[in-house]
């Protein structure tokens, strides 16, 4: 359903939490395992996954240390854990 919604409005940018992957922005908070972060790299890119702690829920090293074990470039953990919300939120401001 969200893909069919962003396929018809294209200029949107979406960030969807709680996903393990998609075509849109994915963050890697709750539930996804070291698999499913690994995959979520490999079917959308580094460049649209930013860092989620699910925070107070789950413990915040717990996701962090998803990202640090996962077996992706050192440049795809940096664009993760940062590069990219900062890389969106500097887009919407100059909108």
């Amino acid at each position: 359903m969200v893909a069919a919604f962003a396929d018809c409005y294209k200029d949107i940018r979406i960030v969807i939490d709680n996903i393990n992957y998609s075509e849109l922005t994915a963050t890697t908070s709750s539930g996804m395992d070291l698999g499913m972060v690994e995959e979520a790299f490999r079917q959308v890119g580094a460049e649209r996954i930013v860092w989620g702690s699910a925070a107070p829920l789950l413990d915040i090293w717990y996701n962090f240390e998803k990202i640090k074990a996962a077996e992706i470039l050192e440049e795809e953990k940096q664009l993760v854990w940062g590069e990219n919300i900062n890389r969106l939120v500097r887009e919407i401001i100059h909108e």
